[in-house]
């Protein structure tokens, strides 16, 4: 029996002084338990080839145009352990984890902001906002970097493509917001709820429950047929949308008949192409000109109108003269994680990515005694 024991524990994977070891979500949740449940639903949890098709289907897209050159510089932040147990191909359980709580909890110190190569791991302590460290379940630390928001910046900060063109600067949107405001990447995204800060990370993927992004208002005269729409950003410390330029707002307006039915409206299919007033987005294009382009592509910006902290945005618009029997306008702001002929090529059916979600919607009565 003794020998049994012994050439089991030779096939054990015991970390050998001074190796790092890794500490899963489920350990964690052991006795963080709901912390652990509301990071599970988190982007940061999903954030990984087999849970994310549209990561998975940008990841292998960029693989095989770079030849292989990008997978790491795509994986290190999708999965930021995978740098430190080199494992780019999310084999193993530190990276098919993804952002998991050791990743943020094992960052000793923050560097940079340029992806989480900047992270300096210690993955046998775990490092907190919290003043009181004294734990017996293990090693424990402070760090100010939790309630400044740099952790958040190592990775959310700014992306450039391989030619230096920023397709991605969250990062520098924010700072006139936090100059002004002196909020930062958790006072939004991380709020406190029962005195523990949320572990949902709301944001593009995933909405906290009563928070408005948008503002919507809608303003017609009857004699012009002219209507104003007016969209703020009233919800986001950064321009919206942030982060991939894949992601895109676009508002529809239409003019219903008395039984809802559709007599005009301003775009059909592509707003890029028959409104672009209406299109809130970033647009890349590559040194040949042609757009939009993948980031990794990217040799200039091509368009850029996104919408900005506390800032107000017009359409404006003549409902034609040619309808007759108009009773309502109808504004609606539709959010999508990338356009729809991109999910179509990386053949991306699930509904959730594919159906544009509600960020705000308003009627408005132009009946003949409406003034």
């Amino acid at each position: 029996m003794r020998i049994i024991l012994w050439l089991c524990a030779l096939l054990l994977p015991v970390p050998l002084p001074g190796q790092p070891i890794f500490a899963g979500a489920d350990s964690c949740g052991s006795c963080h338990t709901e912390i652990a449940s509301q990071w599970r639903q988190s982007m940061h949890a999903n954030a990984v080839p087999a849970r994310d098709p549209l990561y998975r289907g940008m990841l292998g897209w960029a693989v095989r145009d770079s030849r292989g050159k990008l997978r790491e510089k795509c994986t290190v932040c999708h999965a930021p352990l995978s740098r430190v147990f080199g494992n780019a191909d999310f084999s193993s359980p530190a990276s098919a984890e993804g952002v998991t709580c050791v990743a943020c909890h094992g960052a000793k110190e923050v560097r940079g902001t340029h992806s989480a190569r900047d992270i300096l791991y210690h993955l046998r302590t775990i490092y907190s906002d919290h003043p009181d460290t004294s734990t017996d379940a293990h090693a424990a630390a402070h760090r100010d970097h939790f309630l400044s928001g740099r952790l958040c910046l190592a990775c959310h900060a700014e992306m450039k493509s391989p030619t230096g063109v920023a397709v991605c600067a969250t990062g520098p949107e924010w700072k006139a917001f936090a100059a002004r405001t002196g909020k930062n990447c958790v006072d939004c995204h991380m709020p406190m709820e029962n005195g523990v800060r949320s572990h949902l990370f709301a944001g593009g993927h995933l909405q906290m429950k009563g928070a408005r992004p948008v503002q919507l208002d809608l303003k017609y005269r009857r004699e012009t047929r002219s209507l104003r729409v007016a969209i703020t950003n009233v919800g986001g410390g950064h321009a919206l949308p942030t982060g991939t330029p894949l992601r895109m707002i676009a508002v529809r307006v239409q003019a219903l008949g008395p039984r809802g039915k559709v007599l005009w409206q301003n775009w059909r299919t592509n707003p890029a192409a028959e409104d672009r007033q209406a299109l809130f987005m970033k647009i890349l294009a590559d040194s040949a000109g042609h757009a939009p382009v993948p980031p990794w592509r990217a040799a200039r910006v091509a368009y850029d109108r996104r919408m900005l902290p506390g800032k107000t945005y017009e359409i404006r618009y003549t409902v034609p003269d040619s309808l007759d029997g108009v009773a309502e306008i109808s504004a609606t702001v539709l959010y999508r994680y990338a356009p729809p002929p991109i999910l179509k090529k990386l053949g991306i059916t699930e509904g959730r990515l594919t159906r544009p979600r509600i960020l705000a919607r308003k009627i408005l009565a132009i009946g003949k005694d409406k003034p």
